[in-house]
C-alpha cells in the first residue's frame, strides 16, 4: 500500500509540475491499474495498491471540466487535495510500521 501511495504521489506531483491534462493523467493511472491487475504473479498484498489507483481514476473521471464560467482550475485543486491526503496516508502507513520508519532513518 505504501508503494502505491508513493507512486500516486509521484505521478500527481509530476502532473502538477508539467501541467498534464486531465485526460492524460487519467490514462496514466488506468495504465498503472491495468499493469498491476494484469499480472498473475503479483500476490494479493501487492495488488492492494490498486485501490489507491482506482480511487484516483474514479475521482478524475467524475471531475467536471473546470474552465467554464471563470471557475478555478479544478484539476489543480484536485491534485492539491489528493496529494495532501496521500501525504497524510503515507505518514500513517509509515508510522504503523516502525521497522520501515527506522530503516528510512538509517538510510539517511
Amino acid at each position: 500500500m505504501l508503494l502505491a501511495v508513493e507512486t500516486a504521489l509521484d505521478k500527481l506531483s509530476d502532473a502538477e509540475k508539467q501541467g498534464t491534462p486531465r485526460g492524460q493523467l487519467l490514462k496514466q493511472f488506468k495504465n498503472m491499474t491495468d499493469f498491476a491487475s494484469g499480472r498473475w504473479y503479483l500476490s494479493p498484498e501487492q495488488q492492494i495498491g490498486l485501490r489507491v489507483y482506482r480511487a484516483i481514476i474514479g475521482e478524475l473521471t467524475n471531475l467536471p471540466d473546470g474552465q467554464e464560467g471563470g471557475s478555478p482550475n479544478l484539476l489543480a485543486s484536485f491534485i492539491a487535495d489528493e496529494t495532501a491526503m496521500l501525504r497524510r496516508q503515507r505518514v500513517a502507513l509509515s508510522e504503523s510500521q516502525p521497522s520501515l520508519a527506522r530503516a528510512q532513518v538509517l538510510d539517511w
